[in-house]
């Protein structure tokens, strides 16, 4: 076997690879005869069947496995040994494959276009100075919260006349129609202008609206209203009477020693005044971590800014057409392509600064982002008072580790080689903490 690298530019090669018979003889024999032992055909008793027969039925098939099996093993190990910079995957050259004659062919060449980036060098001394933003929860952040954990703990009463925030359960139908639904209106998803019509309501009474203007013309929320998807929902329009069946208040959860410790398990505060001071911690820790989250893509951003790099970028968008062959378009890669070109730049530079560190993910860690997302999950359907559960954690952790054909190890090793990066540049360049309101913190992360 030959292979051949035929560099055309700085980041666009070929590499052609020369099959003959001798290199892939020995194992199409190997398995003809494997399939001799068991081959099951009408007519003949097993492992009786001629190997010609074997051979006329399965040969050609066979042959074109073992050397796709070939090249994909000989070119891997080909990169592997000349360190060629590539990205993505070689591509085969398609004019190539169609000119092959399997039926009659011995010896074979294939071609694969691969594309190569420039050698490269990070420096993080290029890097400004960081900021990272220390984000206060004030009164009104820390009132509203609580308020909104009282709601959502509350229980639901009836009332007689609605009010904001009421919701109006009722029978819908369209003006011009007699088909009649069954709907819930949350009020406090009613525009503003709109909102004065659902006040002051009692049961039996009617009220007519234009269906797109109560939600701003939200088709998004049309839909969620009308239970329709959301493709019928834009094409809605008219209106619409709401005959009241009834209507429905949250009375909110009482400040007490049950509200407490349903909230942050037994005896953890007791007093209005250690609810508080929780509430604000919790929100601080949550702010932080959106606060860390800014930082993180700032630096992100910073470190490919400052890294020359040379892609392929005819190879690339090729590539990702094949890759994704049939879950979008060439115009939408066109697009999107300084993101993909951005994600293929970290990664150059994250494997890069890896290898220098000359880390490795060790199973104890795999285990642990695990066990991070089974208590993320658990949290979502118990609200975080837990008994000790390590146990369980480690068998939840151990089976989300097998499942999905490695494709949850891949992706948990993508999150510590992430963060692995991330904490070595910040380790690295000047971060200045500033203090900011929510509000403030809100209008820079949107930038």
């Amino acid at each position: 076997m030959d292979i051949i690298l035929n560099k055309k530019t700085t980041t666009n090669a070929s590499i052609k690879v020369t099959v003959n018979e001798a290199d892939y003889q020995s194992k199409v024999a190997e398995k003809l005869k494997d399939y001799s032992r068991k081959a099951q055909i009408k007519g003949f008793r097993p492992g009786k069947v001629p190997p010609t027969l074997i051979k006329k039925m399965y040969g050609k098939s066979i042959m074109v496995d073992e050397i796709n099996h070939l090249l994909s093993d000989s070119i891997n190990k080909y990169i592997k040994e000349k360190e060629l910079p590539i990205v993505g995957e070689p591509l085969p050259d398609n004019e190539n494959q169609q000119n092959i004659d399997w039926d009659n062919q011995k010896a074979f060449e294939f071609v694969y276009n691969v594309g190569l980036h420039s050698d490269f060098n990070y420096d993080l001394k290029k890097l400004d100075p960081q900021v990272k933003y220390v984000i206060k929860a004030d009164d009104k952040e820390v009132n509203e919260t609580i308020e909104r954990i009282q709601a959502q703990s509350g229980k639901m009463d009836s009332v007689e006349t609605s009010e904001k925030g009421d919701f109006i359960y009722g029978d819908l139908k369209a003006k011009d129609s007699d088909t009649v639904q069954s709907i819930t209106l949350p009020t406090n998803k009613v525009e503003d202008g709109e909102l004065k019509k659902f006040l002051g309501l009692k049961k039996e009474k009617t009220v007519s609206f234009d269906i797109k203007k109560i939600f701003g013309g939200d088709n998004s929320l049309v839909a969620t209203f009308l239970g329709i998807p959301k493709e019928e929902a834009e094409n809605l329009e008219g209106s619409y009477e709401l005959t009241v069946t009834d209507i429905k208040r949250t009375v909110p959860e009482e400040l007490n020693q049950e509200f407490f410790d349903k909230v942050f398990g037994k005896d953890t505060v007791k007093s209005e005044d250690e609810f508080r001071a929780k509430v604000k911690e919790t929100l601080e820790t949550n702010f932080n971590a959106e606060s860390d989250s800014l930082l993180t893509r700032n630096i992100y951003e910073a470190l490919i800014d400052t890294t020359e790099i040379e892609l392929p970028v005819e190879f690339i968008k090729d590539y990702l057409y094949i890759l994704n062959q049939g879950k979008f378009d060439k115009e939408k890669i066109e697009k999107d392509y300084d993101l993909y070109s951005k994600e293929i730049k970290w990664g150059l530079i994250r494997n890069k600064i890896i290898k220098e560190l000359n880390y490795k993910v060790t199973d104890n860690e795999l285990r642990d982002e695990a066990r991070k997302i089974m208590t993320n999950q658990l949290m979502q359907y118990g609200g975080g008072n837990f008994p000790e559960m390590g146990d369980l954690l480690n068998t939840l952790a151990d089976n989300y580790l097998k499942q999905d054909n490695g494709k949850n190890i891949n992706g948990l090793v993508e999150n510590i080689l992430f963060t692995k990066t991330i904490d070595f540049i910040k380790d690295k360049v000047t971060i200045k903490e500033k203090e900011v309101s929510k509000e403030e913190f809100t209008k820079l992360a949107s930038n």
